[in-house]
């Protein structure tokens, strides 16, 4: 009788421990898709800042394409314009240079957050898994501890019949 009390009491122990365990889990789980969805917005607001950036270098392309037609006709009649023309275009190109560097950078970012949420999917993969093992652990749990109490409410029976029959006897 002590035995069966104490397995009882062990399942007890086991089964909280395990509702636990999925609490965390389930916690854990929620955590990661809510990172997983913060980082598709920064790939979402990444590609937005470089088609920004790409339309700002289309632009000053065309500014630098327009800007050449200009200088036949004009500029190498004065000197002054054709160094300010110079100037300008030095200043496109380096902006331009600017650009290309902001367009690399955005595209390492997408990358590495792109990786992130990757890694994060596959955690939150592992996590699910977890989640359902320990589920399946938790209704293991919860029969056996049906079928001890079942056993102790038995034997509990028997032991008071069994008295019931010695004190019968005693009589």
């Amino acid at each position: 009788l002590n035995a069966i009390q104490q397995d009882l009491s062990q399942i007890n122990s086991s089964l909280t421990s395990t509702q636990q365990l999925i609490l965390k889990v389930e916690n854990l789980l929620k955590q990661t898709e809510t990172t997983i969805e913060r980082k598709e917005g920064e790939i979402s607001n990444l590609e937005k800042q470089l088609e920004l950036e790409r339309h700002i270098l289309k632009s000053l392309i065309q500014e630098l394409y327009f800007a050449g037609d200009v200088v036949l006709a004009g500029v190498m009649l004065n000197e002054n314009d054709l160094f300010c023309f110079l100037r300008g275009s030095d200043g496109l190109f380096s902006t331009q240079e600017k650009m290309q560097e902001v367009i690399r950078e955005i595209n390492d970012v997408r990358a590495k957050v792109a990786g992130e949420k990757l890694s994060l999917e596959d955690v939150k993969t592992d996590q699910a898994e977890l989640l359902t093992i320990k589920n399946k652990q938790k209704q293991a749990l919860v029969s056996e501890k049906i079928e001890t109490q079942d056993d102790l409410e038995e034997h509990q029976a028997t032991v008071s019949e069994l008295q019931s029959k010695l004190n019968e006897l005693k009589s």
